[in-house]
């Protein structure tokens, strides 16, 4: 069980610089323990005939840079009379840089999926053509109870849509198909499981178009904005209700604004002083 490597080979995982011979025990010495039998399982297969090639990547100790991530290719290239293995030729690739790049990507988006997630956010991606719209995030949840990726097709995605808010989309729609819009950003009330109805916050623009320009492809956000619409919402009746008592009281009152204007008065005022409201 000897290993020959190249001298730009040996310069990569920390030997000598030069084409040497290494056996098998000292090379599997240098690999990460967790990936030893990453290494004995691919040299088993290839002595008991169970395969031909040699395609793994583990992690090594290299005396220059540390651990670093290599990639093993290779297959079977001499044989005895008898067809027994005698030798395996191949490459190995440094792979470090891919696999920190991979694993930041995957943090990053492990990131992106738990903030949309405490947020009660959803992604969504609308297929123009196909007249479909993929929902992901736990927003999916919330509308069906179940999953956190669901495809929909235009008409059932309708149905999560209050009847009131379908006129303005309809027109968002037409305008993004025709061109006059690349992005939107609306506010509209879906249906939950229990019938209720819930506003939510849809924004999202054109990432792809045809040959022609026309677009085939939308994606963007959507999140909860329930709490925040309902609080506007009481203030703005309880802004109302203050108004309406403020009319009614039967006193002579008025508020003026900072640079001393009269900006509201009661109706009492108003007939005590023979002014009309307009």
């Amino acid at each position: 069980k000897i290993i020959e490597v190249t001298e730009v080979i040996s310069e990569m995982v920390g030997l000598p610089p030069r084409d040497t011979r290494i056996s098998h025990d000292d090379w599997l010495e240098r690999v990460h323990p967790e990936d030893r039998k990453i290494c004995n399982n691919c040299l088993d297969d290839l002595i008991h005939g169970r395969s031909e090639t040699i395609d793994f990547q583990v992690r090594y100790n290299s005396a220059q840079d540390g651990w670093i991530h290599i990639h093993n290719r290779g297959r079977i290239s001499e044989r005895s009379e008898t067809g027994k293995p005698l030798k395996a030729t191949g490459f190995i690739t440094d792979i470090t840089e891919r696999v920190e790049a991979e694993k930041r990507l995957s943090e990053r988006d492990q990131q992106i999926a738990e903030a949309i997630d405490a947020a009660a956010l959803g992604t969504w991606r609308h297929d123009y053509a196909r007249r479909t719209i993929t929902l992901s995030g736990s927003v999916v949840a919330a509308l069906t109870g179940d999953s956190m990726q669901m495809d929909f097709t235009i008409e059932d995605w309708v149905k999560f849509i209050h009847p009131d808010d379908l006129g303005n989309l309809s027109e968002l729609m037409a305008d993004t198909l025709s061109g006059k819009r690349a992005r939107s950003d609306a506010e509209y009330r879906l249906k939950h499981p229990d019938g209720e109805w819930h506003w939510y916050r849809v924004t999202g623009s054109v990432v792809e178009r045809d040959s022609q320009g026309q677009p085939t492809i939308g994606s963007g956000v959507v999140w909860n904005i329930d709490a925040a619409r309902r609080a506007e919402l009481e203030l703005a009746e309880k802004q109302e209700r203050f108004e309406r008592i403020y009319r009614a009281s039967p006193a002579m009152m008025h508020t003026i604004d900072a640079e001393g204007y009269i900006v509201e008065v009661s109706d009492y005022w108003l007939a005590r002083l023979g002014y009309e409201r307009h």
